[in-house]
């Protein structure tokens, strides 16, 4: 029933669609896009809907989707909180992501990892001052972990790859700040 009112609304389906495991991080996401009169739109929608799964629930009687758009959008309209000219409420925060050559001397170890419902798959390259690559691995485990763990597994991976390789000094790159922020404190 949410989805289908949060359609009618026209959200956006960047918006609507997505894997998220919380809540928060979906609206999070959200307020990187949505601007501040925007977002107090969507959270009275979000109320609205909140209030109708609970007069379900609770008085076995809820509206459908159309009436409750209906009263949040006439609701918007009478208080004109709608306005898109206002910048999003939490900014978009631009980073040149662009890959870095290590130093001379040094190879880069990049490693990465995902989890699915059948496993955990992962990545390793490895490239020299050059930027050329010298070596690298990936393949898949039939295990089931969370994306933290999946992370340390490509880790271990990068570890294994870099005896291999037999490189005295590497530098490790990866996209877990969580892992990161293990390994530097």
């Amino acid at each position: 029933m949410s989805h289908e009112i949060l359609t009618l609304g026209g959200l956006n389906n960047k918006l609507l669609e997505g894997n998220y495991d919380h809540c928060i991080d979906w609206l999070e996401n959200g307020l990187h896009v949505l601007d501040a009169k925007v977002a107090a739109d969507f959270f009275n929608l979000l109320w609205d809907i909140w209030n109708n799964r609970n007069n379900l629930v609770f008085n076995g009687k809820g509206d459908a989707a159309g009436k409750v758009w209906k009263k949040v959008k006439t609701l918007s309209d009478d208080f004109k909180i709608y306005n898109i000219t206002y910048p999003p409420v939490i900014p978009l925060i631009l980073a040149n992501k662009k890959w870095m050559k290590p130093p001379i001397g040094y190879v880069k170890i990049n490693f990465d990892a995902d989890i699915s419902n059948s496993g955990v798959g992962y990545g390793v390259i490895a490239k020299d001052s050059d930027g050329f690559v010298i070596g690298g691995c990936y393949g898949f485990k039939d295990k089931q972990l969370d994306v933290n763990w999946a992370k340390m597994e490509a880790f271990v991976e990068s570890l294994k790859l870099t005896a291999t390789l037999n490189v005295p000094s590497t530098i490790f790159e990866s996209d877990s700040s969580n892992l990161v922020k293990k390994f530097n404190n």
